[in-house]
């Protein structure tokens, strides 16, 4: 029998005692440094960030232009088939982004300034800027998202009480959209986490990380609310395994 987390916990109450079972449950399941992003999780980001196969501009991709025909077979040809024929613009250069140039699944390359910026990144995907022959391949692009998703869920290291996995998916995405670093909006959720307060947790995320440029964002806002309810999937479940397991103060 394959051994997944959705029967993992049926699994181990099959062989623990009660009392065994309750102390078991928080650190296999619930224990924020044993999890991964979920691969429902990585469908759903990359639904909401698509594949472009070179560099654009972040700022610009609402504003997406009809592909040209002696660039779609081009682009199919590297793994992509446009559903809606638009596609945001080819940079011609990093520095005529108004945003954050941007390739593949919401892979950001940072420009000069930037604390994250890195010249030999720069100069890595320099071919796929316009008059470059370079494509990316949808492949190239999963591989590299999966690995900034992984980068962006290091913020787990620093929650200290039980999350469920639907929980953590919902941090995960509001990270890669936002940042998982000390100091970013992620730890305002953080602390409510720590202090076991999971529904005011959930709540904030819905103000959170909405604004650019001190203005609110429709596209934003809907995100987190889906973030709000992956958040709270499986919250019922998740605080009896809590309360029998004794643990108290949990809002």
């Amino acid at each position: 029998m394959r051994i997944t987390k959705k029967n993992l916990k049926s699994l181990i109450k099959n062989i623990l005692t009660e009392a065994e079972w309750d102390e078991q449950t928080i650190d296999a399941v619930y224990k924020p440094s044993n999890m991964e992003p979920s691969d429902k999780l990585y469908k759903k980001l990359m639904g909401a960030e698509g594949h472009v196969p070179y560099v654009y501009d972040d700022k610009r991709k609402e504003n997406a232009k009809k592909v040209p025909s002696k660039d779609l077979e081009k682009i199919v040809a590297a793994g992509r088939s446009p559903k809606s024929g638009a596609i945001p613009k080819r940079l011609a250069s990093y520095s005529e982004s108004k945003g954050t140039p941007t390739i593949g699944i919401g892979h950001a390359i940072f420009q000069k300034g930037h604390k994250k910026y890195d010249p030999k990144e720069q100069e890595k995907y320099k071919p796929y800027l316009k008059g470059g022959d370079s494509y990316m391949t949808k492949s190239e692009a999963i591989k590299l998202f999966k690995a900034d998703v992984v980068k962006h869920a290091q913020f787990k290291d620093r929650i200290e009480a039980p999350i469920s996995q639907n929980m953590f998916d919902s941090l995960v995405s509001l990270a890669f959209n936002s940042g998982w670093e000390r100091g970013k909006p992620i730890d305002r959720i953080i602390s409510l986490i720590n202090k076991k307060q999971y529904k005011k947790a959930a709540k904030k995320i819905l103000s959170t990380a909405v604004k650019s440029k001190g203005e609110v964002l429709k596209g934003l806002q809907r995100r987190r609310k889906k973030e709000y309810k992956m958040f709270l999937a499986d919250y019922s479940s998740f605080i009896s395994d809590l309360k029998s397991a004794g643990i108290e103060n949990i809002a």
